[in-house]
């Protein structure tokens, strides 16, 4: 699979596709955090917004996160998410 290849173009350092589990399907670029914490993260910061946006009477489908020096938008698809690190 070659899902994330085209997102370094569009200046995404960093990129991981899984599922709910946090188990990668497929990663792009390196740094901290590995592929796998940036997976695992995402996915149990989306499962645990699940009450929050049932109790507003919906369901996540993005966020984002932002420090000093970088931004991580999460995208979420059914049991699918897409997180970029810019």
């Amino acid at each position: 699979m070659a899902y994330l290849t085209g997102l370094s173009a569009l200046g995404v350092d960093q990129a991981v596709f899984t599922g709910m589990d946090g188990l990668v399907i497929e990663a792009l670029g390196q740094g901290p955090p590995s592929a796998e914490a940036l997976a695992a993260e995402l996915a149990a910061l989306a499962r645990r917004m699940d009450p929050l946006a049932q109790a507003l009477g919906g369901k996540v489908l993005r966020f984002t996160l932002a420090t000093e020096d970088r931004e991580v938008l999460a995208v979420r698809v059914g049991e699918f998410l897409l997180g970029a690190v810019v």
